[in-house]
């Protein structure tokens, strides 16, 4: 088994405090975040739909009641179709208030109004997974 720092991978029970760039929920430190940029090329579909292609998506892991999944969030400015805003908002203790959007009358994703301690995440989206696409590409080498 791969030590997280070695992997990079971040493990249940690791403590925020462990992780140079660790965002926490300053009520509970056993919920915390890191966020990393992704270093090549993100491009993702809704279906469809292209809705970016982007060298700026952060890959943002997530450890608290759970070991969530790892997301990509985007710039919201970067997102290539026009989304719909959504009345629903939800609240994360680590993140902030959810606002979430929708592509053609279906909810896609969420973008946060940070609490200032998460605010690295402060108008970027992420998807739900149902019928997103993602494909991952390198960094150009400095030869191509």
């Amino acid at each position: 088994m791969n030590h997280p720092a070695k992997s990079g991978a971040v493990s249940p029970g690791t403590r925020a405090r462990e992780w140079p760039g660790a965002v926490f929920n300053p009520a509970d430190s056993s919920h915390f975040m890191v966020v990393k940029p992704h270093a090549g090329r993100v491009r993702a579909w809704w279906g469809k739909h292209l809705l970016c292609d982007t060298v700026k998506a952060v890959l943002v892991q997530e450890v608290g009641s759970t070991f969530y999944l790892p997301r990509y969030y985007i710039s919201l400015h970067e997102i290539q179709p026009p989304l719909e805003p959504l009345a629903r908002r939800t609240i994360c203790p680590l993140k902030g208030e959810a606002q979430y959007f929708a592509l053609e009358g279906e909810e896609i994703g969420w973008v946060y109004q940070t609490f200032d301690f998460a605010s690295v995440l402060e108008r970027r989206i992420s998807f739900w997974d149902a019928q997103l696409t993602i494909e991952l590409s390198p960094p150009r080498s400095p030869n191509s």
